[in-house]
C-alpha cells in the first residue's frame, strides 16, 4: 500500500500494490457487522485506528484485545458476505482453469512419488483403513498424497465451487462444498483430518477449531 500523511493524524491510500496475491476488495458490495469483542476470550476489543474513507460517510475500527492481544477489525463483513466472496469471487478463475491447476499440480506431485522425495507423512504411523479428510482442499494436493500414502475413502471440502469441481474430477472422490464436512458420508469418524492454510480464512477461528 502506499499512503502519504494527512495534516499528522492519519494516512490517504494513494495507490495499492498487488503482493503475494493480496488484492483490494470492494466492500461496498459487503454487509458489515459489529464484533465488540474478542473471538477469542471475549475481552472488550479497545479501539486502536479507525478507517475513514474519504469519498463516503464511512468508517472500519481496529481493535486490540487488552488481555491476549489479539488485534482485528471491529466493524467486518458478515459471516454471509465472507462465505459468498470465497465461493465465487476470491480466485475469479473458471472451471476449466481451476481443472487445468489441479491437473498441474497433480503432475508436479507425481513426479514427487516416482522419485521418492520425502513426502509430509513419511514419520507419522497413520491408519489407512479410515476416512481421511481434508478441511479445505484446494487444488488436491493433499488429496494427492493422501491417496499416494494408500488411503481409500477420502473426503474433502472446498468452500470454493470451481476447484471442489476440479478435484472432483481430477483425484474422483467426494468433495462438499463449504467449509464444514456435516454432509459427507462416512466422516463421523476419520482417521485423519488435515487442514493447510485454511485457519486465516475463516470467519471465527476458535469455532472453527
Amino acid at each position: 500500500m502506499i499512503a502519504t500523511a494527512i495534516n499528522q493524524v492519519g494516512f490517504k491510500v494513494t495507490g495499492y500494490s498487488e503482493l503475494n496475491g493480496w488484492k483490494v476488495v470492494d466492500t461496498s458490495r459487503l454487509e458489515f457487522t459489529e464484533r465488540l469483542h474478542c473471538p477469542i476470550d471475549g475481552t472488550l476489543f479497545a479501539v486502536v485506528a479507525v478507517l475513514r474513507s474519504l469519498k463516503y460517510d464511512e468508517q472500519i475500527r481496529v481493535g486490540c484485545c487488552p488481555d491476549c492481544g489479539l488485534v482485528g477489525y471491529i466493524d467486518c463483513p458478515t459471516e454471509a458476505s465472507v462465505n459468498r466472496y470465497y465461493a465465487s469471487e476470491w480466485i475469479g478463475e473458471t472451471e476449466a482453469e481451476a481443472y487445468q491447476k489441479a491437473l498441474d499440480f497433480k503432475r508436479q506431485l507425481d513426479e514427487r512419488v516416482r522419485f521418492n522425495i520425502e513426502m509430509p507423512f513419511d514419520r507419522v504411523a497413520l491408519d489407512r483403513s479410515g476416512t481421511a479428510l481434508e478441511i479445505g482442499c484446494g487444488y488436491g494436493n493433499i488429496i494427492h498424497t493422501l491417496q499416494a500414502y494408500g488411503f481409500r475413502s477420502i473426503v474433502g471440502t472446498e468452500a470454493c465451487h470451481v476447484r471442489a469441481e476440479a478435484v472432483r474430477k481430477v483425484y474422483c472422490i467426494d468433495v462438499v462444498e463449504g467449509v464444514w464436512p456435516d454432509a459427507a458420508p462416512g466422516t463421523s469418524r476419520c482417521s485423519l483430518i488435515a487442514s493447510h492454510h485454511v485457519l486465516e480464512h475463516v470467519y471465527d477461528p476458535a469455532v472453527f477449531i
